[in-house]
Order: structure tokens, then C-alpha cells, then sequence
């Protein structure tokens, strides 16, 4: 019987910040691969970060793989 070997990645998304997620998310499947990792999971939302503290989402519009532009929807709260 062969071993699976998972990989966990804990990491700290940044909201809009994908050429910085990327990078991290890229490191970590580098690490990965160096230890012969057979699987690597990563948490939900990773890429994007928007958890529901978040005081505004971030959408793309991506071509062949390139980041085209980023926009954001801000939420005022009025009282």
C-alpha cells in the first residue's frame, strides 16, 4: 500500500492582493514538491481572502493567465 503524503499550507491572505497571494501560493507549492508532498491543500479563499470581516471584495478579469485589472466593491455603512 502506497503512502499519501498531504501537504498543509497555513498562510495569511492579504484582501486584494493577488500578485502578493499568488506568490505565496506559488512558495508553498514549491515547498511542497521539494518534501514530495503527493497533495497540497490550501485554505479556502486563499487566492482572494475575503472573509466576512472584510470591508470590501475584490473581483478580476483575467486573459491566458494574466491579471487584466482589479476592481472593488466598498460598502459605506450609513447611520
Amino acid at each position: 500500500m502506497k503512502l499519501l503524503r498531504v501537504a498543509l499550507a497555513q498562510m495569511n491572505s492579504t484582501v486584494g492582493d493577488l500578485a502578493g497571494n499568488s506568490k505565496k501560493i506559488s512558495d508553498y507549492i514549491k515547498k511542497a514538491v521539494r518534501q514530495k508532498a503527493d497533495i497540497i491543500a490550501f485554505p479556502e479563499l486563499a487566492f482572494v481572502d475575503a472573509d466576512k470581516d472584510s470591508l470590501y471584495n475584490a473581483a478580476t478579469v483575467t486573459s491566458e493567465g494574466r491579471i487584466i485589472d482589479v476592481y472593488h466593491k466598498i460598502f459605506f455603512l450609513m447611520l
